[in-house]
């Protein structure tokens, strides 16, 4: 971790008139007394009393005052029971914006105004990383009332950002990347989940500036990597949001610590987010708050740029070694795909029936049906399986198993099943068939670079981690 330092995070309960609400996917079973659900899913046994208290969250309600009340929405929180839904903040002027940016001086200028109409309480940091220009940088900071902050070489965006951070004395900063446009009423909504004293920072869902250009640039606003999609929750290692972009990420001050990890040319922002999930703080992704962002239109950016994303995982992985596996797995769970893989699908089939009856034999002192509810339970997890199968051969396997493939018909079919199932996910996804037809070219090459980019990643670290499955999720706090 080179010595990067963090502050722990507090043990405190959230704040009393914080609004929270069942997460949609939860289930009550057992007259309430059991709620299934969460990430990673599990079943919460609740007393007759924290029953009458959940069943009131159903619907968005306060926590309440009672200790009981908020240590109980705490746990919740963290499982991923529990959404929170704070209300926006209505001042910024507790906030630093804080812009690093290498020369797009028109890009700035735009980020600028925006950000002086969505934050007019805010000081405004500029931090120019080595720009060819510095003139042209110096008059958008001057027409906006930005602070001007320069590095006379460029020493990336994690370097300039920790300049930034150094220069600010607010509770709360800001980062904006400098070709971003943030709307007026997203830092509110971003600050107000910073009222909970254990989230460190929050991100917003960073959607496309219109219009998108082209195939590329049509792809990118359906399917950016930037965006991570409409639903919100917690960031970790494990989780179905495993990391957020520093695009946009409003920080609490007093969480950073050392900042980012200046050797790092790109993924800086998820060893951060990480960084911090391992200290015990939360990290938010708040999809209600929405920015703008100028996303690539051009074959070759477009080709360099996932390259380099890709890449980032050999780095990362010798940070977090458990967090990058090629895929989580749950040996009950991923037997019977690779009997389904190897062409017994009856022995398949007696996998997942043997699964479902031992998980229904679990959930027998549940009211109601027990077995029911395990083979809905086991057909998500096989679902969810599949799903991550499908990820871990395009990304981490599809080079050897393009060699096995030459002689062997059922790696051949292994392969296209699951490159097949990238496209299906776009096509649900996106749910327009022109855009589906023209994303499928794009689609298959985003994959291609991606495997390339890991293996390279891979290579220059000397490390084959990210290239095996895990047998067990990461533990909070125990991330690297």
């Amino acid at each position: 971790m080179r010595g990067l330092r963090i502050p722990a995070a507090p043990d405190a309960p959230p704040p009393v008139d914080l609004i929270v609400s069942l997460h949609p996917a939860v289930r009550a079973l057992a007259g309430g007394r059991v709620v299934a659900g969460g990430s990673p899913f599990r079943l919460v046994q609740l007393t007759d009393d924290g029953a009458r208290v959940v069943a009131g969250w159903k619907r968005p309600s306060p926590i309440g005052a009672a200790p009981g009340h908020r240590r109980l929405a705490r746990r919740l929180l963290d499982a991923g029971i529990l959404s929170p839904h704070p209300p926006p903040t209505p001042s910024t002027s507790d906030l630093t914006v804080v812009v690093p940016v290498r020369d797009r001086s028109v890009e700035l200028g735009r980020c600028l105004e925006a950000v002086g109409a969505a934050c007019p309480e805010s000081p405004v940091v500029v931090v120019d990383d080595g720009s060819t220009d510095p003139a042209a940088v110096e008059a958008p900071c001057a027409g906006h009332g930005a602070r001007l902050l320069r590095l006379a070489s460029s020493h990336g965006p994690a370097a300039a950002r920790n300049r930034g951070l150094a220069a600010c004395s607010t509770s709360y900063v800001a980062f904006v990347d400098s070709d971003v446009v943030l709307p007026a009423s997203s830092p509110g909504r971003l600050l107000g989940h910073l009222s909970d004293p254990c989230v460190a920072a929050v991100a917003p869902r960073v959607r496309a500036l219109p219009p998108g250009r082209g195939l590329i640039g049509g792809y990118e606003q359906r399917h950016s990597p930037l965006d991570m999609g409409p639903t919100g929750g917690l960031v970790a290692p494990g989780l179905p949001i495993s990391y957020v972009p520093s695009t946009v990420l409003f920080v609490r001050r007093s969480a950073m610590g050392d900042g980012f990890d200046e050797s790092l040319v790109v993924g800086e922002d998820v060893d951060l987010v990480w960084r911090l999930s391992a200290a015990g703080w939360r990290v938010r992704y708040a999809p209600k708050a929405e920015v703008w962002h100028d996303h690539r239109v051009h074959v070759g950016s477009f080709v360099a740029r996932r390259h380099l994303y890709a890449r980032s995982i050999g780095m990362l992985a010798r940070r977090h070694p458990r967090a990058l596996p090629a895929m989580w797995v749950s040996p009950m769970l991923v037997l019977p795909w690779g009997l389904l893989a190897a062409g017994r699908r009856r022995a398949a089939l007696a996998a997942a029936i043997a699964t479902t009856l031992r998980t229904g034999r679990q959930l027998r002192r549940l009211r109601g049906q027990p077995y029911r509810l395990a083979g809905a339970l086991v057909a998500r997890g096989h679902l969810a399986t599949g799903l991550a199968l499908a990820h871990a051969v395009r990304r981490s396997w599809a080079p050897p198993l393009l060699v096995v493939a030459i002689r062997r018909p059922d790696a051949r079919r292994v392969l296209v099943a699951a490159f097949a199932t990238s496209v299906v996910q776009d096509a649900l996804s996106t749910r327009e068939p022109r855009a589906v037809i023209a994303d499928v070219p794009i689609r298959l090459l985003d994959e291609v670079i991606a495997a390339a980019g890991t293996w390279d990643g891979c290579v220059r670290e000397r490390t084959i981690r990210p290239l095996l499955p895990s047998w067990r999720l990461p533990d909070q706090g125990a991330t690297s």
